[in-house]
């Protein structure tokens, strides 16, 4: 046979071999199987269910989100429960017949929201949306906690394209509200208490969204959860409070002030332009009291995000002593670690708790995510972050809009920061770690590691990492897991060192120039500076 022959019988079978392989693909079919992330805190406010108790409704599209999955009109409005509290998540038509989702070789997109609501859901998947009842005047905890999500891939971040092999997913439905509550204590007022209606308001202007009050068209997007339509008002009233006012400071504990609360309602996101715009008029016993908060620095209540304001009740005045604002997933205090790493227990060393995992962990993430300010970016996994060649505010770095930005100002002396920070500020609009956590301080570093190593090849979740302080070296009690997660170079705008070193920021500022940080490698640990555009490990700690 001929070179050529050859050549063209080559061919010939790596086409038939390609056919094969493509049409196997597209013959399989596999049931989806769906399951909501409710270890990411996924929940309902109002009743206070777990959303496993709750019912999704669930729309399957192509990969672009332009047309229904197939074709198949059944895939529009499923809805997403589960009968028994232990057993399957089902898909059904919304009547109790139970129906089955068949994936083939072509990637679907999932847009799913929360409360199932089908005769309020318009449009297909990227052009979706669920029509909001937000009134002006409203009742206590008649707003529902609006939830979506717009997922193309197995787990809620990166991991594979969803089709007939890989059908098995667990979606991560996100809040578009913010939830504002109320703390009100008597300072020597001696009346019973009860609050029965409150005014929530704007002194500048029409901020607030609401119901239009005629054909309403306000409405939330599944692709991304903006909330559009309505009207603009600057006020909104609450009534049949019914709650009475506690007698005594209840303190500044986060989760203790929303565990107290007695007002509680959600808003459509909103930007005070001072926060000496927000001004309450709250009826107790009877009586009308008036109230403004005070500060020139504007205040915005971002989606998911829970604002508490704290107020005291004296014989005479109503007087708010502060608000606080901090991210909650299901906008409630923990239940417990299983809710913030996996089910993993920190490790407590004195006074301190160590995060088992580094901050931004998940099954697709087990390094967890490279950070220089509250939002991570990923190393070389899907989704990768823009690199932006410039330095920006302390506050647009920090904007949920610019999460997925990396800034690399590619130039001495290599911050992000417009104006250079003295310090890395814990307070909850940039702080990286969950509520309660915060980042390590140098001294706290410095002391773990003097505490001894090992290196091993297979830690927490299979990866090369070392064992840092307790039995690093026996059974691992009190010892703290740091793989060898790398970092994000802003000099060559590469990841780099996986595997092999593990960079961990303290909220110490070494001098112009660099920030300290607890270096990590088969050799040991110890305590350097970086670059603060550098992307570098982030490790929580709580003190007890």
């Amino acid at each position: 046979m001929t070179i050529r022959l050859k050549i063209i019988a080559l061919l010939t079978v790596l086409i038939i071999l390609s056919c094969s392989k493509e049409n196997s693909l597209n013959t399989q079919k596999s049931i989806l199987r769906i399951s909501p992330a409710t270890n990411l805190q996924t929940k309902a406010l109002i009743d206070d269910d777990n959303i496993s108790s709750q019912q999704i409704g669930i729309q399957i599209t192509n990969s672009d989100g332009s047309q229904l999955y197939s074709n198949n009109n059944e895939y529009n409005n499923l809805r997403l429960l589960r009968p028994e509290i232990t057993g399957p998540w089902i898909f059904d038509d919304g009547n109790n017949n139970t129906t089955d989702v068949l994936l083939s070789g072509d990637n679907a997109k999932i847009f799913a929201y929360y409360p199932y609501s089908p005769t309020l859901l318009s449009g297909t998947g990227e052009a979706a949306s669920l029509k909001l009842d937000i009134p002006r005047q409203q009742t206590s905890g008649y707003v529902s906690d609006y939830l979506w999500s717009s997922q193309s891939t197995t787990i809620p971040s990166g991991a594979n394209p969803i089709n007939a092999g890989n059908s098995v997913v667990q979606i991560k439905l996100n809040h578009s509200l913010a939830l504002v509550a109320f703390v009100i204590y008597k300072d020597e007022y001696n009346g019973a208490g009860n609050i029965s209606k409150m005014d929530f308001k704007c002194a500048s202007g029409n901020l607030f969204k609401v119901n239009k009050e005629i054909s309403n068209d306000l409405k939330m997007n599944l692709s991304d959860g903006t909330i559009s339509g309505g009207d603009l008002v600057s006020q909104i009233t609450i009534t049949d409070i019914n709650k009475t006012l506690l007698n005594s400071d209840p303190g500044e504990n986060p989760d203790t002030l929303f565990k107290y609360s007695n007002i509680q309602f959600l808003l459509a996101p909103v930007t005070f332009p001072g926060k000496g715009d927000i001004q309450f008029s709250i009826e107790i016993d009877g009586i009308t009291y008036n109230a403004a908060f005070s500060g020139a620095d504007p205040l915005q209540m971002r989606e998911g995000n829970v604002y508490a304001f704290k107020a005291k009740l004296s014989p005479k005045m109503l007087t708010i002593t502060g608000v606080q604002e901090w991210t909650r997933v299901d906008y409630e205090g923990s239940s417990g670690y299983d809710d913030l790493w996996y089910g993993m227990e920190p490790v407590q060393i004195g006074s301190l708790l160590w995060a088992p995992v580094n901050a931004g962990y998940d099954l697709a993430h087990p390094y967890g995510l490279l950070w220089h300010r509250k939002y991570g970016q990923t190393y070389n996994e899907a989704p990768l972050p823009t690199t932006i060649y410039q330095k920006v505010s302390l506050d647009d770095g920090n904007n949920i809009a610019n999460k997925n930005n990396f800034y690399n100002p590619n130039a001495n002396p290599y911050d992000w920061m417009l104006i250079q920070a003295d310090s890395w500020d814990m307070s909850s609009q940039y702080n990286p770690c969950p509520e309660g956590w915060r980042v390590p301080t140098r001294l706290e570093f410095q002391s773990l590691a003097s505490m001894g190593y090992k290196h091993t090849t297979n830690g927490i979740g299979g990866i090369p990492g070392i064992w840092l302080g307790g039995n690093y070296d026996t059974d691992l009690i009190g010892s703290v897991f740091f793989p060898y997660s790398g970092r994000k170079d802003p000099i060559s705008n590469t990841s780099v060192s996986r595997d092999a070193w593990g960079y961990y920021w303290s909220t110490y500022i070494n001098n112009s120039e660099t920030s300290i940080m607890l270096m990590v490698s088969k050799d040991g640990a110890n305590i350097g500076a970086y670059m603060r555009a550098y992307g570098n490990s982030v490790r929580c700690v709580k003190d007890l």
